[in-house]
């Protein structure tokens, strides 16, 4: 019993390593980013970066995340950072598919980028590479781990659903299923002239929380369809990187946070909270939007391809 206690302690604190080391690294992104990339010519606008600085950055991350979990943890971070940056590799790989906003590829793009992910964060815990993966779809992240008993379970995705509901209630909404089960992305178009109250530029997206909102017509380009593929690739990049930001910070830190009481416990057992999207949001009240990072990326893979795809 005394040995389960260590371990358990042991474990708990790995993963609050984890987490540490991430919020470290997602502080130091916009240093890594925005300073190869200067300042946009038009306010407002996030300038694109060249797409060997933004696989170097992806690596960069993964290392340093799972270096400093290791290091925290007093742990040698050599191989750590190897896998890391591995699994960073392997996030740019599918964010880059994902921005082709292709119905064939979307699914495999997301969870391609959220098995990267799922390295990054097995490095930092001190799992193999290959011990665990998460991969979302739609109201659910599919765990899999084969050092636990039961290898398979589903957790829901909390922030994503409510998201999803509070979107269902907004006025001039509607469910892209094409879309939605490419990707396994809420995903909802706004009709012209009938947002009620949904706030969106006249062409353009958002995501909040894995659910993307985007126009289903462009008013005052020509392009149209080429222009809402591209405005689709940049949110399905922020959907990824959504996925990414959960696996690698948020479900090692709710799982360090909740397993302290048997209530607790169940509840991180069958719930993801989504303890990145308070976090993300504070992160876009600092920083300017022409200067997140996560909007750079988004912009230089979203224009990779200029022809519409469908």
């Amino acid at each position: 019993m005394p040995n389960g206690n260590k371990n358990s302690f042991a474990n708990g604190a790995n993963e609050a390593a984890a987490y540490r080391s991430f919020v470290a690294v997602l502080l130091a992104v916009p240093v890594l980013l925005t300073a190869s990339v200067g300042r946009s010519q038009e306010a407002g606008t996030p300038q694109r970066a060249n797409q060997a600085t933004v696989l170097a950055v992806n690596v960069a991350i993964g290392a340093l995340t799972a270096g400093v979990g290791r290091v925290i943890s007093r742990k040698p971070p050599k191989k750590a950072m190897l896998y890391g940056a591995l699994g960073g590799a392997a996030s740019y790989i599918g964010k880059r598919v994902i921005a082709r906003s292709d119905p064939k590829t979307n699914l495999v793009g997301r969870e391609f980028s959220a098995a990267g992910a799922s390295v990054v964060a097995n490095a930092g815990s001190g799992l193999g590479p290959l011990d665990a993966f998460v991969f979302p779809y739609g109201p659910l992240r599919l765990h899999w781990n084969r050092r636990t008993p039961h290898r398979i379970s589903a957790k829901l995705d909390l922030a994503t659903s409510l998201e999803t509901v509070e979107t269902l209630h907004k006025g001039g909404v509607r469910l892209d299923a094409k879309r939605t089960f490419s990707v396994g992305a809420p995903i909802f178009s706004v009709a012209m002239g009938q947002e009620g109250n949904v706030q969106l530029p006249d062409v353009g997206g958002s995501q909040i929380a894995g659910v993307i909102l985007h126009r289903d017509q462009t008013p005052t380009i020509v392009e149209a369809s080429e222009t809402i593929d591209r405005t689709l690739g940049h949110e399905l990049v922020h959907v990824a990187q959504y996925d990414f930001f959960f696996i690698v910070g948020a479900a090692p830190a709710e799982k360090a946070m909740l397993r302290r009481t048997t209530p607790t416990a169940w509840i991180n057992r069958y719930i993801d909270l989504g303890l990145n999207v308070p976090v993300w949001s504070t992160l876009n009240r600092l920083i300017p939007y022409q200067h997140r990072p996560w909007e750079i990326e988004a912009a230089t893979f979203s224009h990779i391809h200029e022809a519409p795809n469908r």
